[in-house]
C-alpha cells in the first residue's frame, strides 16, 4: 500500500495515522482527513472552521457560502 499523503495545493507531505486499529493491516488505518470531502490533509493545511476541521482547498471554495454542502437538515432542535 502506498503511503498516504497531503494532496492540498501539491503539498505532499507524508501523513501519520491518528490510529490504528489493527497495527498489521494498513487497510484499517485512519489518517486525518478534511471533514468537508474527506480527502486526506496534513495538519498545516487544514483549520477549524465552524466547528470541525476543514482542508485550505475546501474553506476557499465554500468562503462566504458557509460549509453547508453535503449536510443533510434532520429538522432537530439543540
Amino acid at each position: 500500500m502506498p503511503a498516504v499523503k497531503c494532496g492540498v495545493n501539491g503539498c505532499g507531505r507524508r501523513l501519520q495515522p491518528l490510529m490504528k486499529v489493527d497495527p498489521r493491516d494498513r487497510d484499517t488505518w485512519i489518517y486525518p482527513e478534511c471533514e468537508a470531502c474527506g480527502q486526506p490533509a496534513c495538519e498545516g493545511h487544514t483549520s477549524w472552521f465552524e466547528g470541525r476541521v476543514v482542508c485550505d482547498r475546501c474553506q476557499a471554495r465554500t468562503e462566504g457560502q458557509g460549509l453547508a454542502t453535503g449536510l443533510i437538515e434532520l429538522g432537530l432542535r439543540v
